[in-house]
């Protein structure tokens, strides 16, 4: 094998320089005098296999875009506090509502038992469950929650879905289609639906995969977890996450961002509206894409935005600040932003002290007179 051609000698496999970035597609179209971005961060660019199994979805080109998409997120902290002082309690019969043992065991049994297809796992596959009704009980002890009991369903559901596809009874394919579509869904539609061919068809006013989220509600936005503030000289302020309720993942969810301009002190609307794709992750965690460009300069600029699954029910609006601080500063609760002292901010964009205008060498940045304005050179300051 030719040395370039081998895939142990890494070091000198040629590579396409054309592939070394993958580009970001926009869409863009203005309706009544309002410009809308659509950039979806969703193109593929790897074809998934041909291979499905009856009840999982494939997620080959989500987790290549997502490796992009996510990039931002990837670097949000979650500070964790460890409560020094903290002292845990002895989980014991009852639980601090009153729930005896009994009572938990019936309950922890019923969320396996009440499922079609769990009942015919056990009956027809032999799988014992025992052990994961055992576990349920525990959780529900320790923390006195009987939502816990719905984690049991889809661990027995996992389970026998792994045990399914393994075993030699169930071996050829149309057997185990057959078992695993009929009768398995997620979290067996929470009751809000139907599990036809190993999907939920859900009932009206419910969504999601096992129906379990409300499509009559708008989404709830909780906050920020990416920060109401982003540098960039820090990284690349391209999205914003976000935590809150009732997220949808769908065609039709969208962010929308109205754009603001930093002017005397305080940030003001520009006129602009952009729709940008949702980079769904869970339920209650999403992602909101920024534009690329900006109309107002690149130094400053803010958003206001909110999330939509069904393009008619909004949440409530949160602001995030796109600033550069090697000449702003940017921070506090209401986002308050000053000019540093040798800089200047003019339409958007900062220059450091006596620094020329681009396209015309006789004005300047010149603190001392102005940090908002560019000054004549030779221009002499009042007393």
């Amino acid at each position: 094998i030719p040395i370039n051609e081998s895939m142990f000698e890494k070091g000198h496999i040629s590579y396409n320089p054309a592939y070394n970035h993958m580009p970001r597609f926009c869409s863009c179209r203005v309706e009544k005098n309002t410009s809308f971005v659509d950039c979806d961060g969703k193109k593929s660019h790897v074809r998934s296999f041909d291979i499905r199994v009856p009840g999982y979805k494939d997620v080959t080109n989500s987790m290549w875009q997502r490796s992009l998409a996510l990039s931002p997120s990837e670097r949000i902290p979650y500070p964790y506090e460890l409560e020094q002082a903290y002292v845990p309690h002895e989980p014991k019969w009852p639980t601090p509502s009153g729930m005896h043992e009994v009572d938990v065991l019936k309950i922890c049994q019923g969320a396996v038992n009440k499922s079609e297809g769990l009942q015919k796992c056990q009956s027809v596959a032999k799988v014992d469950f025992r052990g994961i009704i055992e576990a349920c009980v525990e959780d529900i002890k320790i923390s006195d929650d009987v939502k816990l009991a719905q984690v049991a369903t889809i661990t027995a559901m996992g389970k026998c879905k792994d045990f399914v596809t393994k075993d030699s009874v169930f071996s050829s394919a149309n057997a185990t289609q057959d078992f695993m579509q009929d009768l398995l869904c997620p979290g067996d539609c929470s009751s809000n639906g139907n599990c036809t061919n190993g999907t939920c068809v859900c009932d009206d006013g419910f969504t999601g995969s096992d129906c379990s989220l409300d499509s009559t509600t708008a989404p709830v936005v909780m906050k920020i977890v990416s920060g109401e503030q982003c540098d960039i000289q820090k990284g690349p302020c391209d999205g914003v996450y976000i935590s809150g309720s009732n997220f949808h993942e769908g065609e039709n969810s969208s962010c929308h961002l109205h754009e603001l301009k930093f002017y005397n002190g305080s940030f003001i609307g520009t006129g602009y509206d952009y729709h940008t794709s949702v980079d769904y992750i869970t339920s209650t965690n999403v992602g909101c894409f920024l534009p690329s460009r900006m109309f107002i300069g690149t130094s400053i600029v803010a958003y206001s935005f909110s999330v939509t699954n069904d393009g008619m029910l909004f949440s409530q609006n949160k602001t995030v600040v796109i600033y550069d601080s090697s000449c702003l500063n940017c921070g506090g609760a209401n986002a308050t932003c000053t000019i540093q002292p040798l800089s200047c901010l003019i339409d958007g964009n900062c220059y450091s002290a006596n620094q020329t205008k681009p396209e015309d060498s006789i004005f300047t940045c010149d603190p001392n007179v102005s940090n908002t304005d560019w000054t004549r050179r030779g221009t002499a300051i009042l007393p």
